[in-house]
């Protein structure tokens, strides 16, 4: 933590003005919007969201203007909102470059556009990592969250999901790069900067100051909005008309620059309400003499604020000395935290023949980046659902809010198989698939050790046999050993009550044969019985027809005496996998519906 002088660090690809059309790599996102794009009167391209999302609802919103800057009414007049009952919606913003840093603006205007005449609170995300918590409290008052992040992909996504009351909705949302070197904080790509204050002191009226006078489009807020408390006698504003050189490091507003407010006899006070504070932050305050001074004249300086990391008060700033006249300086705070009531004080140093100065302030909360979910959990999921509409499959499947059908598969007209991947995931708790269309094999499923339940579409057939195949003789050890899963097509019959499961495959010290066919062990617990091989030989007519394998073996369809139609899976002696991994897969089949699991011997 520190506080730093990153004045004259110079830009060379930047210049002090930009011409209204320097757009490159602008995304201006106008959610709701049906029509084509168009320019509004800053001379910004929008663009509909309908590349950038599937789904959601888009509604008007009856206002002619939502807010103080009049330039950018158009793309509030549209919104798109989201039904509170699926958990996320991810717009999918790019695209974008690697390790470049960007800005991104969601703005959102209720307006009471559902006539519920209920505020929405809801959440917005930078992919897994939670943004904030939009809280409507005024139907008529334009709430904007804007951050500054590290590109780790090709594009960026920005997902809304329920809170608590209403449904989530979004009005516009913009991507604009920023130049290298701006908000260069250490280790930006671990974490992102949410922005809490962005204040033009000495404003000439009400309006924002943004693109094209802020060549990125950053959103300068009026002190007339936000002015300063207590002032002290002798306060006064000034502006300038002279070019001010803006060529430091996050390289302000010219137009921001060339006012400011100047303090009275005894310094100049500023206090913000910085809301879901105390926090780590960034902050930066911006100086520029902007007062032709005369050679008896010095304005002179130091700081005080009520934070706990202390060690810059004191530090005495002289602008004509430490910048020149005219010219921005900035210095800053990286990774302080501040309270929830901040204070900074610039008072006179005894050096000094003027009072203080101040023309603009930057806060940013720093916010932690979170890890995704692992993976091969992501992969598996991914490819089980890539049938699904669009709108269901960007974003995590389980950060910052999972999925809101992410393990409920059931009825979602799914075909296909279902993937090996689905084996990997070994924190894998419940799988619905039943009522789809899935077809062909249930992947290896033994490392599965945390499965309780596993539902699947009655048409698939598996499993089970820890044995050789050769010749239609089954053996292993010197017994004869199979595992048979079998699937009723008909309505199932009532059983005779069984002896209370034994301890899981996973749990037993050991499995053997001999134990099996003595039957001191039942491995399949509740959930299998005993099968002669015989029966399983006249069932498959001799193992003859395969139907299908797997990662133990084939697969052969066979009939039992009394109609039902079984299939028969043995483990050969090629699988690399062994007897446990085959008994634990078992385990885990006997949770599927309208399914028994047996072992015949």
């Amino acid at each position: 933590m520190a506080f730093i002088f990153v004045a004259g660090l110079s830009i060379l690809l930047m210049l002090c003005s930009q011409p209204a059309d320097a757009q490159e790599g602008f995304i201006s996102i106008d959610c709701g919007e049906i029509g084509s794009q168009y320019t509004d009167a800053r001379g910004i391209t929008w663009v509909p969201d309908s590349d950038y999302i599937y789904s959601g609802m888009v509604e008007n919103v009856s206002t002619g203007l939502g807010g103080s800057d009049s330039s950018n009414s158009r793309s509030l007049q549209t919104l798109r909102y989201f039904s509170s009952d699926d958990q996320k919606h991810c717009y999918t913003v790019g695209p974008v470059n690697v390790s470049m840093r960007y800005l991104m603006r969601a703005s959102f205007l209720y307006e009471n556009y559902d006539g519920a005449d209920t505020f929405p609170s809801f959440q917005i995300s930078l992919g897994t990592s939670p943004w904030a918590t939009v809280n409507i409290i005024n139907a008529s008052a334009v709430y904007v969250e804007e951050l500054v992040a590290v590109a780790t992909d090709t594009s960026f996504l920005v997902c809304l999901y329920k809170g608590s009351t209403g449904n989530p909705f979004i009005s516009s949302l913009e991507l604009r790069p920023l130049a290298a070197g701006m908000y260069s904080v250490p280790y930006l790509g671990q974490f992102f900067l949410r922005k809490t204050a962005r204040i033009n002191f000495s404003a000439l009226s009400a309006d924002a100051v943004r693109f094209p006078d802020d060549h990125v489009d950053r959103i300068w807020t009026s002190d007339l909005v936000y002015p300063l408390q207590d002032e002290a006698p002798g306060t006064h504003k000034i502006n300038t008309t002279p070019s001010v050189d803006v060529t430091i490091t996050d390289h302000p507003s010219m137009s921001v620059m060339q006012t400011a407010v100047v303090g009275g006899s005894s310094g100049l006070s500023y206090r913000l309400n910085l809301e879901g504070y105390p926090a780590p932050c960034y902050a930066v305050i911006y100086f520029a003499e902007i007062e032709v001074l005369r050679p008896n004249q010095t304005r002179a300086f130091f700081f005080q604020a009520n934070i706990k990391d202390s060690t810059f008060d004191g530090a005495v700033l002289n602008l004509a000395r430490d910048a020149g006249p005219f010219k921005a300086f900035e210095p800053g705070y990286i990774n302080v935290t501040f309270p929830a009531v901040v204070t900074i004080q610039l008072l006179e140093d005894k050096s000094s023949t003027l009072p203080p100065l101040i023309n603009a302030l930057e806060i940013y909360q720093i916010m932690p980046n979170v890890a995704g979910t692992f993976e091969d959990d992501v992969t598996a999921l991914s490819t089980l659902i890539h049938q699904l509409p669009p709108s269901e499959v960007p974003g995590d499947p389980c950060l910052p809010e999972p999925w809101a059908f992410l393990t409920k598969l059931s009825s979602r007209n799914l075909t296909g198989s279902i993937p090996s991947d689905i084996g990997r995931m070994t924190r894998l708790v419940d799988l619905w698939l039943d009522n789809n269309q899935l077809t062909g094999n249930i992947p290896d499923l033994s490392q599965l050790s945390s499965l309780r339940t596993l539902q699947q579409p009655v048409n698939m057939f598996y499993l089970a046999v820890p044995a050789d195949v050769s010749g239609g003789v089954v053996a292993l050890g010197g017994a004869l050993l199979a595992l048979l899963l079998w699937m009723k097509l008909r309505k199932k019959k009532k059983k005779a009550p069984r002896e209370p499961s034994r301890l899981p495959f996973h749990e037993q010290p050991s499995l053997t044969t001999s134990d099996i066919l003595a039957g001191d062990v039942n491995p399949l617990g509740d959930g299998g019985r005993v099968f002669r091989l015989e029966e399983l030989v006249e069932a498959t007519d001799n193992f003859n027809k395969q139907i299908g394998s797997g990662g133990f073996g084939p697969v052969y369809y066979g009939r039992l005496a009394d109609g039902e139609e079984i299939a028969v899976k043995v483990m050969s002696a090629s699988s690399t996998q062994g007897g446990r991994e085959f008994y634990n897969e078992v385990e885990k089949l006997l949770m599927f519906r309208d399914f028994h699991c047996c072992i015949c011997g």
